[in-house]
């Protein structure tokens, strides 16, 4: 199980959100690239860089910090939020990211993910963020009615890189995983499997690691407040006792 550090950007800051809010938003860094230096000198191997401002607005807007980013990591970087056009889709391998993650236009555009797909193969992801069960779009401020663990099914033909299944409710929280609805999640989909949201404890991580087809966690405000090390998280994904 991959564990997997997240910058969301706002404002060109690292920021965290509590539920998606906007106005729960908390800066940990005011220059996002000394983020992805602490995650990468700390060990991890993949970084999950989302634009918030982008997922709300529908058009990327966090450029410059990505660049900052892009110019500082060594690792590979995946970055989703706004990315809603083949041309945004270009400009973000052309920067440098090694993935990119569709989240809403994947969601109400059916024929623009078979051709983003024919265009990457194997890098793309599709973020599935879920209400009580029900995908949301446009940075979470709608509630579709479709169900997460019916419509990830319809992925299961496309070169995808992996679904990422946040639980919105759950997400910023520090309280738990949605271990249920990351369970369903799993026996749905043959694709690798990310999630996120609410994971706050090394106890969340190992329970997780039980799941069958689970690829990876995504970890946000858990690292950034301490409540998770991310050397004991990469030890106990790789079932390497932590040291402390």
């Amino acid at each position: 199980m991959k564990i997997i550090p997240a910058i969301d950007l706002m404002d060109g800051k690292c920021v965290r959100l509590t539920q998606g809010k906007k106005e729960s938003a908390e800066v940990f860094f005011p220059n996002p690239a000394d983020a992805a230096l602490r995650w990468q000198k700390e060990g991890a191997e993949l970084l999950h860089v989302v634009d918030l401002d982008g997922a709300f607005t529908g058009e990327v807007s966090n450029h410059e910090a990505l660049k900052q980013i892009l110019a500082v990591a060594s690792i590979p970087v995946q970055f989703g939020g706004g990315v809603r056009n083949l041309e945004t889709l270009a400009e973000c391998f052309e920067l440098g990211a090694s993935r990119v993650v569709l989240g809403t236009r994947a969601v109400k555009d059916r024929s623009f993910l078979e051709e983003a797909c024919q265009q990457y193969p194997g890098k793309l992801l599709v973020a599935l963020d879920a209400c009580c069960g029900l995908i949301t779009v446009e940075g979470w401020q709608e509630i579709t009615g479709l169900s997460a663990t019916d419509f990830v099914q319809s992925f299961k033909e496309l070169p995808l890189a992996g679904i990422i299944y946040t639980d919105v409710v759950a997400d910023g929280t520090m309280s738990s995983p949605n271990f249920e609805g990351v369970g369903k999640m799993a026996e749905q989909v043959a694709l690798p499997l990310y999630v996120a949201g609410g994971i706050s404890s090394l106890t969340h991580l190992a329970l997780l690691k039980k799941i069958k087809g689970l690829a990876g966690a995504i970890l946000g405000k858990a690292l950034y407040t301490g409540a998770i090390s991310l050397k004991q998280a990469l030890a106990l994904a790789a079932s390497i006792p932590p040291s402390s």
